[in-house]
């Protein structure tokens, strides 16, 4: 499954300035599917990557890359019930830090206290930390499918404004998105959940790579 990722879309991104992958949060599956495609990728591209990760975390990431010290991924400002802090995400970290490939993780969401109470502008400040952290090498960003889709998504009569549409209008073509999405299979994120695969929103990414089955996450805490 990862040589046929790998093998799908390295010529479809290598010229994009922003990656974007949706994910849906709480699998073991996608972090480790992600990690061996970031692993096999940065063979032939230089990339950063951003995470989904609250903002104030970004320090600790910093003194994790720096010395390879486990203590700085207790992540304390987060809990690990909505699937962010799983311990297949934090091996993904832990794989870019093997790499030795001088990748950066820049961490790009809101607090973790303030991010229900500010919903609406969640996407945006996602968008803008991502925008900031524009350099000369290539940046990947692996988020919830949610704030990853090119298009504004309509929910209770609430029209949100997402992560990827956001970026689409200040990037255009040197933009993709890519959903990594389960055909079947269970996840965690807050309660235990079976996917449920809503196929009209297909287009509301550049490239669906489906995985055939996913299971829950393993969670660092409860």
């Amino acid at each position: 499954m990862t040589t046929n990722l790998f093998n799908s879309l390295k010529d479809k991104i290598m010229n994009k300035q922003v990656v974007i992958f949706g994910e849906t949060h709480g699998t073991k599956e996608i972090p480790l599917l992600f990690s061996k495609f970031l692993e096999e990728y940065s063979s032939i591209k230089d990339f950063d990557l951003c995470l989904e990760i609250p903002s104030n975390e970004q320090e600790n990431i910093s003194n994790f890359l720096s010395t390879g010290n486990p203590a700085f991924l207790e992540l304390n400002s987060m809990d690990s019930r909505d699937g962010r802090k799983s311990a297949e995400i934090l091996e993904l970290i832990k794989n870019i830090y093997l790499l030795n490939k001088n990748i950066s993780i820049f961490c790009v969401d809101l607090d973790y206290n303030n991010q229900l109470n500010k919903i609406n502008e969640r996407d945006n400040i996602i968008a803008k930390n991502i925008q900031q952290n524009l350099k000369d090498k290539q940046l990947i960003a692996f988020l919830g499918n949610f704030h990853a889709a090119k298009q504004d998504i309509i929910m209770n009569n609430v029209i949100f404004k997402t992560t990827g549409s956001i970026l689409k209008k200040e990037l255009n073509n040197s933009l993709i998105t890519i959903n990594l999405a389960p055909l079947k299979g269970t996840f965690f994120n807050n309660s235990l959940k079976n996917i449920e695969k809503a196929s009209d929103m297909d287009s509301f990414y550049d490239i669906i790579f489906s995985i055939e089955k996913v299971t829950p996450c393993t969670l660092e805490d409860k």
